[in-house]
Order: C-alpha cells, then structure tokens, then sequence
C-alpha cells in the first residue's frame, strides 16, 4: 500500500529529524501549525503505510511525545 508515498516519507524523515535536532519545534521556538500537520502525517503513516518512525528517529520521537502533552493536544 502506498509504496510511492512510503518512499518520498522515508526520504522527508531524516530532514525532519535534522530539523528537530536543532530546534524544539519544527519552525522554530514554538509550536505552529507546521507541527501539528507533522504530527498528523507521522500518525497517518505509522497506522496507515506501517512505517516506524517513533522509536526510529529520537528527535522526531522525542517532538512527538512532547506534542501529546502539550496544552494544544490536552
């Protein structure tokens, strides 16, 4: 299923991953719609293309873990 977009993700993720490593929020020092369309996309395709991302890449799950318990996601 969705091999096309299984492929452009997995090329998209080590940039993510840079990104977060240099900053706490995708755009910069706070949360902005960039992360929450992120955070959509990696729970799309962790459930929907079967893709590991948590677990995978430390900063993006470290961002992620932090977002569910962020006031904006309560």
């Amino acid at each position: 299923m969705g091999e096309e977009s299984k492929k452009r993700v997995s090329e998209f993720l080590p940039l993510l991953e840079q990104q977060l490593q240099q900053q706490r929020y995708i755009a910069g020092k706070k949360l902005t719609v960039a992360d929450i369309s992120a955070y959509v996309l990696i729970t799309f395709c962790e459930a929907q293309l079967q893709l590991v991302i948590i677990g995978s890449y430390p900063h993006i799950s470290d961002w992620y873990q932090a977002l569910q318990q962020h006031d904006a996601f309560l």
